[in-house]
């Protein structure tokens, strides 16, 4: 399952990340904005990370950085 992960910063200015399936819908998203960029790619990483997490289908996944997506894998 290829998944790609974007990060953004809201109308507020905070960073959020969202998670895209395949087709295009979102699969995950922040639940809350953070003051800077790092701290929401550690979150991201974290969540990603979780063995009971949803967005796994086996293994350990990795993060990608191409421009402002992010892929899972």
């Amino acid at each position: 399952m290829t998944l790609t992960a974007t990060v953004a910063k809201d109308k507020r200015g905070e960073w959020r990340w969202t998670i895209h399936s395949r087709n295009g819908r979102i699969v995950g998203a922040s639940s809350e904005g953070y003051k800077n960029r790092g701290m929401c790619l550690r979150n991201l990483a974290l969540v990603t990370a979780r063995k009971t997490n949803s967005f796994r289908d086996r293994g350990t996944l990795n993060l990608f950085p191409v421009g402002d997506a992010w892929f899972i894998k």
